[in-house]
């Protein structure tokens, strides 16, 4: 055949091409002598009997006027599985993969909705399983197959060291929309097996950084695998044995970037490019000029070094959305695992630039401990006349003592807050009482704080299309790109004619729920900007603080509310800001958590060396800072008066 015949969900972009070409393949070929191949070249057009009832009046027509030769092939079908045996099953699937690999997929696919399979014995499954006719991960999507054939997929599974990637693929990974499950029999598998087969595994020489990190980060439970402590341990030191290889053969370079304070410098903060190297530098000047100011000093953590974004939010927080399909692709998860490929990236650079400025007042003789405990111990009783809240941070002493010390501290200001906000003061009886709640059930003291989209279905394709680059708004011509349609509107001007008849419908979509506006000459427009942009800031960000809002936003908060798509929290830190905390400091939620507070209130890290505690201490300091910046937060609002 000249061209391959496929079919594709009805919501898939490239339907309408596939269904032109089966109509014409099918006005090409005589139905009247069907060989083996000529069945499987074909089978994909019987597929399309199901989408009959959401094909507009031509594809109806079309498809009607092909359904005798399109019975023609059921019949095929239905004669050919009903005949086949052992010997058959083998020997054609030898023949069509000699034809076309395609072919034993479209083979597969038939025989799991047209054959009796009690026809087939396990030893001849296995004899195509063990040559490699068909993907495993193929058999494993189709339930029905796994049911009969449960034994021989199992024992092949066993032999077979690669197949733990499906095990990886279905229990560990992120599912993203659109995932088909692995029918893998489980039950099946006895906990030695599973372990032999890591085993095999990691000793391969295909064994995959991503597959590895999963196998490390993997949670046991009921219905799933377990891994032992013992082989978690060879997984964590193949783990490290690939790390260093992946960065020491030169096919991946990591970012270098040169992150200082210049005394010289008058510009708050300068972003440059030197070759390959990325230059953050800071204003020393400001600094110094503010030395005695320790209200200043902590203020430089906002608005000089950025710990928190204009919104008040955690700034070292994963993307909700990237917006790239390419990102999106390359971003293999475990499923519990905390985020994204550039967090690591992200969170580092806030982490360095704490560094930065935590040595640098160092240097100055100022200690970034005494000026936190400033903060809590005498700041808040004079500014808003709230007392009880108490905390010691010395800045002497051996970094494992005060990293302890660091963590249960972040504790004892949280459950300062926490009696506060439930009883209206600090009583020390009631705080001895209490006990620290999740981070995500801390209230804010003044109600509703934050917004969300909703499960809204409009608002969630609304946003597809707006800011997502798989948006099929982004193409118009080569002369016009962007990486979504929303920068698109901003940058070009255009007019609707410029779109085909599937895009037609979605800008009909974007006008009749008030996002784009159409001139009487069909030029587009972004209708309420506002609107948009708290859009684009959710789907990107994930949350926004209304607080920190302007009044310009005001009517569009009111228009999103009535629409249903978005829901708001009255929480003391967002859903986004409690995973980060939680990813921070215990495992609770994430499997490849720092944990760090869990770790030093107990044993502390054995082994560990000082650049590491030293690291660990910093990071500790850094997250007191963030939850202290949203404590005085509240606390402005409680008491605007005093702000």
């Amino acid at each position: 055949m000249s061209r391959q015949i496929s079919h594709y969900p009805i919501t898939d972009l490239a339907y309408s091409r596939c269904f032109d070409e089966a109509m014409e393949a099918i006005d090409g070929r005589d139905f009247s002598n069907l060989s083996l191949i000529d069945i499987f070249e074909l089978y994909p057009i019987v597929n399309y009997e199901k989408d009959l009832t959401q094909l507009n009046d031509k594809g109806k027509d079309e498809y009607l006027g092909r359904r005798a030769k399109i019975e023609i092939l059921n019949k095929a079908l239905n004669q050919y599985f009903g005949s086949f045996n052992n010997c058959t099953f083998i020997a054609d699937i030898e023949e069509l993969n000699a034809t076309d690999s395609i072919l034993v997929l479209n083979y597969i696919d038939a025989f799991n909705k047209y054959s009796k399979k009690t026809r087939i014995t396990g030893d001849a499954f296995m004899t195509i399983l063990r040559k490699n006719y068909i993907p495993l991960y193929t058999i494993l999507e189709k339930e029905n197959l796994c049911k009969t054939f449960k034994q021989s997929i199992k024992d092949y599974m066993v032999e077979s060291p690669s197949s733990i990637t499906c095990f990886v693929t279905e229990y560990d990974e992120k599912h993203r929309f659109g995932h088909k499950p692995y029918f893998i029999p489980i039950k099946m598998f006895s906990d030695e097996e599973i372990e032999s087969m890591i085993e095999a595994y990691i000793k391969s020489e295909f064994a995959n950084l991503n597959i590895i990190n999963c196998l490390m980060n993997h949670k046991n439970g009921e219905g799933n695998y377990n891994i032992t402590p013992a082989m978690r341990l060879k997984i964590q030191n193949k783990y490290k044995v690939l790390q260093e290889k992946l960065f020491a053969d030169g096919r991946i370079t990591s970012e270098n970037y040169e992150i200082r304070i210049d005394p010289s410098q008058d510009e708050p903060y300068i972003f440059k490019q030197n070759g390959n190297v990325k230059i953050i530098s800071y204003s020393g000047k400001w600094i110094d000029g503010n030395l005695d100011s320790k209200p200043t000093l902590l203020n430089n953590l906002i608005y000089i070094f950025d710990l928190v974004d204009n919104n008040l939010r955690f700034a070292c927080l994963p993307a909700s959305n990237s917006g790239c399909g390419l990102a999106d692709a390359l971003d293999n998860r475990q499923k519990d695992e905390y985020g994204d490929f550039s967090f690591k990236t992200l969170d580092w650079l806030g982490d360095t630039t704490f560094c930065v400025y935590y040595q640098y007042l160092f240097n100055k003789g100022i200690h970034l401990e005494s000026i936190f405990e400033w903060f809590v111990n005498e700041y808040i009783k004079q500014e808003f006349g709230v007392h009880g809240f108490e905390i010691a941070i010395p800045f002497e002493g051996s970094y494992n003592l005060r990293c302890k010390n660091i963590f249960s501290e972040i504790d004892k200001l949280l459950k300062s807050y926490m009696v506060l906000q439930k009883y209206g003061s600090i009583d020390p009886a009631m705080f001895s009482m209490e006990t620290l709640c999740k981070y995500k059930d801390l209230k804010s003291l003044c109600g509703k704080k934050y917004i969300y989209l909703s499960e809204n279905g409009v608002v969630g394709r609304v946003c597809h299309l707006l800011f997502s680059d798989q948006s099929m708004l982004n193409y118009v011509s080569r002369e016009k790109e962007a990486n979504s349609f929303a920068e698109l509107i901003k940058s070009y001007s255009l007019n609707i004619s410029e779109y085909g008849e599937f895009s037609k419908r979605n800008l009909t979509f974007l006008k009749d729920n008030g996002i784009i506006h159409l001139s009487n000459d069909g030029t587009i427009d972004i209708k309420d900007f506002a609107l948009a942009k708290i859009l684009e800031e959710l789907y990107f960000r994930g949350f926004l603080d209304i607080n920190h809002l302007a009044d310009f936003y005001e009517k569009a908060l009111e228009t999103l509310v009535s629409k249903e798509w978005i829901v708001d929290d009255d929480s003391l830190f967002s859903k986004q800001e409690s995973d980060y905390l939680n990813y921070c400091l215990n495992s609770s939620v994430f499997t490849n958590s720092l944990k760090l507070r869990n770790i030093y209130e107990h044993t502390g890290k054995l082994g560990a060396g000082e650049n590491e505690l030293y690291s660990d201490y910093l990071k500790g300091l850094k997250i007191f800072a963030l939850v202290a910046i949203k404590i005085n937060d509240e606390l402005c609002k409680l008491y605007p008066e005093k702000k």
